[in-house]
């Protein structure tokens, strides 16, 4: 496959990851989640979709193989162009996903944003105290085990 259907491929599948780490208000239930699993999901799923586009681009460049050979071109300089335009095109979709669902964030849903940080943010806090008071007093049944 060309490098531009491996590359909208594997884009879509960084696409649907940035919608379901910018639109998880409409996913995701803080009520219904453990405070550690909801601290977590909040802290790193920024990170996990930076990671799954990065992930995607890869497997992208790494799939492609050139489809128009040149004459007097070696043949790892295309497959390097046509990885590179791959890997490309995945970040390009990434990033455009991702700029729609902020400004879609801060325009259309800005109320559900509000609603959810309103539930979710209150139970994070305590749990992030409860876990900051248990490492500054330490019980003596885990010091030094």
């Amino acid at each position: 496959m060309g490098p531009f259907r491996i590359g909208f491929v594997y884009g879509m599948v960084a696409v649907i990851v940035a919608l379901a780490a910018d639109l998880r208000f409409f996913l995701i239930d803080p009520s219904a989640l453990d405070t550690w699993l909801l601290a977590v999901t909040e802290t790193y799923r920024s990170s996990l979709a930076l990671a799954t586009c990065l992930f995607m681009g890869i497997l992208a460049a790494l799939r492609v193989r050139p489809t128009h050979l040149e004459p007097g071109v070696p043949y790892r300089s295309l497959l390097l162009r046509d990885g590179a335009l791959a890997a490309t095109i995945v970040a390009v979709l990434f990033g455009v996903a991702v700029f729609l669902t902020t400004a879609l964030q801060a325009t259309l849903f800005a109320d559900e944003v509000r609603a959810y940080a309103a539930e979710a943010a209150p139970r994070i806090v305590s749990y992030l105290d409860e876990l900051a008071r248990r490492f500054d007093n330490p019980s003596p049944t885990n010091v030094g085990a």
